[in-house]
């Protein structure tokens, strides 16, 4: 390959991935830029809590604050459910039916919601769902 710089090897490896020679150094400079970090030993192990014991969703997929210290989660079917961020709550309502237009299942259905950033002011919601047929 002719005359390198000290710095530059050759590699098979590296020209298999589309690469004539690679930096010798490439392995200390990444060991010196993104050194070896070992995870904390937990004091504890986790645990799931349920944080509404009293409320059940069918098939939730976000969960998204709503001024007003509400929460709302989005059902895959369609269905947006509001109720008050406290653990003792024990009933939610209806905030939005789309169950009519969503087609469901698998990996269709109601797929994500977000609030316009002054919905406070306007009331906009956007949705994001796969239309029925």
């Amino acid at each position: 390959m002719g005359s390198m710089p000290p710095t530059m090897t050759s590699s098979s490896a590296a020209c298999s991935a589309g690469l004539a020679v690679r930096p010798a150094l490439w392995a200390a400079a990444r060991a010196a830029a993104w050194p070896a970090v070992s995870a904390p030993s937990p004091s504890r192990p986790a645990a799931w809590q349920d944080a509404f014991p009293a409320l059940v969703f069918d098939r939730p997929l976000a969960l998204a604050p709503v001024p007003g210290n509400r929460l709302v989660v989005a059902e895959q079917a369609g269905r947006l459910l509001v109720f008050d961020n406290d653990p003792g709550t024990t009933s939610t309502r209806t905030f939005l039916d789309l169950r009519n237009r969503v087609q469901s299942g698998g990996e269709e259905g109601l797929l994500g919601l977000a609030f316009h950033p002054d919905y406070t002011q306007n009331g906009w919601l956007y949705v994001y769902y796969t239309a029925g047929a």
